[in-house]
């Protein structure tokens, strides 16, 4: 049996999640056996995570549920950001050396802006097959029905048997988690696959920090100087602080 797995990170609206997962299953026909969620340290993220969780086991219990806790309530800095990078390149790493497995999906529906741009970003790096979003048409800003079942969320994730609470309250709470698949989108946005070799090129120049100009490195030299990564001058070029935090991301990319 093919292992199929899916990576979503969690914002404060959990059923793109189960939207997305019901659509892998029912419309891809693909069995998912592997679901990772990365969560944080929110309340109301980690009353999501467990109504997830319940909803996961209750529909689709041979999928095997991973949840990745980040160490911060949000990226809202260059350190931070650079350390999500690190998490999620080992995230996406895990997807095929850890759970061995054949395909991997990754929703970028749910969690901050910024996380969802660094998962995108790494997935060319990564043997992702693709990356999706999804969106309900009805809703813009504003969800009704998840915003209705705020209190039995909070209940459920102080219930000591979550299970067994959601399956009491399954009639109220599965429509939200699973609604219809004709009331939402899903859209396959296009992963570019980017070559290793030139990554290793890359991080091995950036790591020099002093580059002597030649015609063989001339092209990669003026496009990293047009980004800001490196300092130009008539025979060298240097490293910037720019450069810096390409080189923490690519050394997380291509250091395992």
């Amino acid at each position: 049996m093919r292992k199929v797995s899916i990576v979503a990170p969690l914002g404060t609206s959990p059923p793109v999640i189960t939207e997305f997962l019901q659509y892998v299953e029912s419309v891809l026909d693909q069995h998912v056996t592997d679901l990772t969620i990365i969560s944080t340290k929110e309340p109301m993220v980690v009353e999501g995570l467990e109504l997830l969780k319940a909803a996961v086991a209750d529909r689709y219990p041979n999928t095997h549920v991973h949840v990745v806790e980040l160490p911060f309530d949000d990226v809202d800095s260059e350190e931070r950001s650079m350390h999500f990078t690190s998490i999620a390149a080992k995230i996406l790493r895990d997807q095929r050396e850890k759970y061995r497995v054949d395909t991997v999906h990754l929703c970028v529906a749910g969690g901050r802006k910024e996380v969802c741009i660094i998962l995108s970003l790494l997935a060319q790096f990564y043997d992702v097959n693709e990356v999706y979003h999804v969106v309900m048409p009805e809703v813009q800003s504003f969800n009704p029905p998840l915003e209705l079942i705020r209190h039995e969320a909070k209940e459920l994730a102080d219930a000591e048997d979550k299970l067994a609470y959601y399956r009491q309250k399954k009639e109220r709470l599965e429509p939200v988690l699973y609604p219809e698949p004709a009331t939402f989108n899903v859209i396959k946005i296009p992963v570019v696959p980017y070559p290793m070799r030139t990554l290793l090129s890359m991080r091995q120049m950036l790591k020099s920090r002093k580059v002597t100009l030649t015609p063989v490195n001339s092209d990669l030299i003026s496009r990293l100087g047009n980004l800001g990564y490196i300092r130009v001058s008539r025979n060298y070029a240097y490293l910037t602080a720019d450069g810096e935090c390409l080189l923490h991301l690519l050394e997380a990319v291509v250091s395992q």
